[in-house]
């Protein structure tokens, strides 16, 4: 029993410092680049909220060296954005511009609400206990180790840590799989039809119910508050209908705005500069590249500059 008690007691002192050895890894690093803004102290004047496509759509401010704090993850739902809000909201003020980027599916996306191992991973307030599990002890992913062996490049944004499509039939499938993966997410025969279930309506009622909530908290910190639906290529667009859009996206929105005036609202879904150009994205449609982001946010605050005054 003895004997049994001290392999255990190695076996976990060994694999704990495996474990710290890994995460100090160019591996580690690039696999958590979204974390990375989440456990800075310091908040740009930019505050962007929103999910996996509004990480590419911003992430190239990084080398147009501005100021802005890209509050984003995979998967993000509005709760977690209004979650990560409430924790930052103490150090905004009235020079602060909130981007909060939302896509047609947005609404329809409820979330996790997992309450099991209460730990906070950055930027992700409602993670499962396997994102949880992954987070703090990821070397139970034993090809892992290989890292400590031969590490990889460090990353400086996320467009480095993920190939580029750029065949054209590569592209199709890529936009085909994607709409694929929504439809059996949200339960949905396809983004034409605009007969949604009982419970996509209860889900778009929930979330807008958390965007007012979001944009309330936004302009009582006096901050300028800013709703942006980031381009889509005509790769993707195809896809959708205008009246599935106007149900899950646009209707929404609007009732948000009318509720609130001073929020501002650009939608770039259909931007003619992206269309045809499936090379300003990372998969041809959905996730802008380093230089779709860098021509986006120029044309944002080219659009913005009218509205109130934006520092270089």
């Amino acid at each position: 029993m003895i004997v049994f008690d001290i392999f255990l007691t190695v076996f976990f002192i060994v694999t704990g410092i495996v474990n710290y050895a890994y995460k100090r890894t160019n591996a580690y690093y690039n696999s958590h680049i979204m974390n990375l803004d989440f456990r800075n102290p310091n908040i740009g004047k930019i505050i962007v909220l929103g999910s996996t496509y509004a990480r590419y759509a911003f992430d190239g401010a990084k080398s147009l060296k501005i100021d802005i704090s890209n509050l984003t993850l995979q998967s993000q739902s509005l709760l977690n954005d209004l979650k990560n809000f409430e924790n930052i909201k103490s150090k905004i003020t009235e020079k602060n511009i909130v981007f909060i980027v939302l896509a047609p599916c947005t609404l329809l996306f409820e979330g996790n609400h997992s309450k099991i191992f209460k730990f906070n991973i950055p930027g992700n307030t409602t993670a499962t206990f396997k994102q949880k599990l992954n987070y703090i002890f990821p070397i139970i992913h034993i090809k892992k180790i290989i890292s400590l062996l031969s590490d990889e490049g460090r990353c400086l944004d996320v467009y480095d840590n993920k190939n580029l499509i750029n065949d054209s039939a590569a592209i199709d499938e890529a936009m085909k799989h994607l709409t694929l993966l929504w439809k059996n997410m949200f339960g949905l025969k396809n983004l034409y039809d605009t007969t949604l279930s009982d419970y996509n309506y209860q889900c778009i009622k929930d979330n807008k119910i958390i965007l007012e909530q979001l944009v309330d908290n936004c302009l009582k910190k006096r901050c300028s508050t800013v709703i942006i639906v980031p381009p889509f290529s005509d790769k993707l667009n195809k896809y959708f209908s205008d009246e599935f859009v106007k149900i899950t996206l646009e209707e929404n929105v609007k009732e948000v705005k009318r509720k609130y005036p001073k929020l501002l609202y650009l939608d770039y879904r259909l931007s003619s500069e992206f269309q045809d150009d499936a090379g300003l994205f990372m998969d041809g449609g959905f996730l802008l590249n380093r230089r779709g982001s860098q021509i986006l946010i120029k044309k944002i605050f080219g659009d913005l500059k009218s509205e109130f005054y934006l520092n270089n």
